[in-house]
């Protein structure tokens, strides 16, 4: 088992997915999960905004620097 980290360096916030193999993509399932708005409302006035944004710089964290994202970026749970 490998663990990954995604950073959202716009956002300064990351999630860490433990893969249980190299063929294993389910990070992708959270990262789609953070980038999608919820639906709206129809009866409401606001407007579903997502946690992060498409446009947002996000890239897959180095190891020899998860350490120093630990401490600098929010981790999202």
């Amino acid at each position: 088992m490998e663990t990954i980290f995604v950073l959202n360096l716009t956002q300064q916030s990351f999630f860490r997915y433990t893969k249980e193999n190299n063929e294993d993509k389910g990070y992708n399932k959270t990262l789609l999960g953070l980038i999608t708005p919820p639906k709206k409302n129809l009866l409401e006035d606001n407007v579903g905004l997502s946690h992060w944004e498409r446009k947002d710089k996000i890239v897959f964290v180095p190891k020899h620097l998860m350490e120093y994202v630990e401490r600098k970026y929010g981790e999202i749970y």
